[in-house]
């Protein structure tokens, strides 16, 4: 009898001076606190001699923060109540095997789905919960065989209750679990793309319920991550309202359950790894934001600069051929030397043509990108066969494609000493595709020459894409890609991942 009172009043005297110097969350420690309670009035109270093993219970499987998550967990934590307050079950040896492993595979099961250092704190609960329940086990196998070990396996467990409120006294001092919360909340944060803020906070926090407001720094205006307005106002009760500042300058406001950051370091933590995360985002932002700035500016100047060409083109044709036509005609009447000035002016004609052809091709405008690559592969001193469906696009799409094949075909003759070219286009997915090979010597590349560098930026700048296949001895072969209708523009406006760099395009040239 004295062993007894002096067990109650031991194991209880632990748990509630446990209680008084915890620094864990709420809810655990008011948990051992009714375990202290409900030991000793259990010592006095027969009906409830077993009714601590539900807090307990708990305890065990809601460490650190006294809450139960899962179906499986709460089921086995209810249990445990049932078992606790209903004597008859609480003193049935096969039930308390039954919980006992039910309560160990739970916990190795929360254990193992934990990760980093928060593991270590889950193991602290997962040894106490096999230690507690192993007891109970053991006495339970000691009644089934007819054993007389009672007062050994009370004194044990007596033991082992009392050292698992030391064990999360001494873990809670450790801070064990804190560090764990602020390092895996780093790690995520550090990953490339966070996929939400506050669902990150709210996992690392434990407060499903938890809000964040993101702080527009121009004008104050507050929002959350799906650009909805927010105010973050006045907490509710048994809530906090935590702002995080840059400076003097508000960038986030967090409301959360008023237990989660009581912890100092771990309020630090969250609070610094948030600043980052909200400042990056916003860093993120402006520099797309820039990007489609500069990209929509890129297109205008190739759109202004292909309308120049237009214009250049019309001149020559309307102003300075119609007067040398005009003063051919009237040498041809002249004597002697008229014709031979005729001749030199006829050719003066045809280099003009040629530099217009080149600065923008007339028979592009008029009859559209087959027509004018028709024109090409006439003029071209090899065999060039051609391919391309007599439909009209955009006018940036048919100078873009144009001009893919003029270069192409001009490095083929000049410097591949190809003697046959194919030059085919097709629209597929919305996209116009012009693929150009020849059978010569190979070797080009978009690193040796600004020709096709020029027009890798053109596609650029329009949404499409130039690719170049040419390896020696084995011809080359250009793909061109661009989209085209509602997608030229869309296309355009997307800030590419990567970029050609360089500026413009230019005529056939070197490679």
């Amino acid at each position: 009898m004295r062993d007894s009172v002096i067990n109650i009043i031991a194991v209880a005297a632990c748990c509630l001076a446990c209680v008084g110097i915890w620094r864990l969350r709420r809810g655990s420690a008011a948990l051992l606190a009714g375990v202290g309670a409900l030991w000793a009035l259990g010592g006095w109270v027969g009906p409830l001699a077993l009714a601590h093993r539900g807090p307990l219970t708990h305890l065990l499987l809601g460490y650190p923060r006294g809450r139960i998550h899962g179906r499986a967990l709460f089921a086995v934590t209810l249990v445990a109540y049932i078992d606790g307050l209903v004597l008859p079950m609480g003193r049935s040896p096969g039930l308390t095997v039954v919980i006992a492993l039910c309560v160990g595979c739970v916990s190795a099961a929360r254990c193992r789905r934990s990760r980093g250092a928060e593991r270590r704190a889950l193991i602290v609960a997962l040894g106490s919960a096999v230690a507690v329940w192993g007891v109970l086990a053991v006495g339970a196998a000691g009644r089934l065989a007819e054993r007389h070990i009672e007062s050994q396996v009370l004194a044990a467990y007596g033991v082992v209750v009392a050292s698992v409120a030391f064990f999360f006294l001494a873990d809670s001092w450790l801070s064990r679990f804190s560090q764990p919360d602020a390092m895996s909340l780093a790690i995520d944060l550090g990953r490339s793309p966070v996929p939400s803020l506050r669902d990150r906070l709210a996992e690392a926090l434990d407060d499903p319920t938890l809000a964040l407001a993101i702080v527009d720094p121009s004008n104050s205006y507050a929002s959350d991550e799906s650009g909805r307005s927010v105010d973050p106002g006045t907490a509710r009760p048994g809530r906090v309202v935590t702002t995080i500042r840059d400076g003097n300058q508000p960038v986030a406001v967090l409301e959360h359950d008023a237990s989660v950051l009581q912890d100092a370091a771990l309020l630090t933590s969250v609070t610094t790894l948030t600043r980052m995360a909200v400042t990056n985002a916003q860093l993120a932002n402006e520099i797309e934001s820039r990007l489609v700035e500069v990209t929509d500016s890129r297109r205008r100047l190739l759109l202004v600069a292909d309308g120049e060409r237009v214009r250049l083109e019309d001149e020559l044709h309307r102003g300075v051929l119609l007067l040398l036509e005009e003063v051919g005609s009237e040498l041809r009447s002249l004597p002697a030397d008229g014709d031979r000035l005729a001749a030199d002016l006829a050719d003066c004609q045809a280099m003009i043509r040629d530099f217009a052809r080149g600065v923008h091709p007339r028979r592009l405008s008029e009859a559209g990108i087959a027509a004018a690559v028709a024109d090409l592969a006439v003029a071209a001193p090899v065999h060039v066969g051609v391919d391309i469906s007599p439909r009209r696009y955009e006018p940036h799409v048919e100078a873009a494609a144009y001009f893919v094949c003029a270069e192409t075909l001009a490095n083929a003759i000049r410097y591949s000493h190809a003697t046959h070219v194919e030059v085919r286009a097709h629209e597929a997915d919305a996209r116009l595709v012009v693929e150009i090979g020849d059978d010569g010597v190979g070797g080009a590349s978009m690193a040796n020459g600004t020709g096709l560098l020029g027009l890798a930026d053109r596609l650029d700048v329009l949404g499409g894409q130039l690719t170049v296949t040419s390896p020696i001895g084995k011809g080359t072969h250009v793909r061109a890609t661009l989209p085209v209708g509602a997608a030229a523009i869309s296309a355009a406006r997307q800030p590419r991942a990567e970029g050609n760099g360089g500026s413009g395009d230019r005529g056939p040239s070197e490679r």
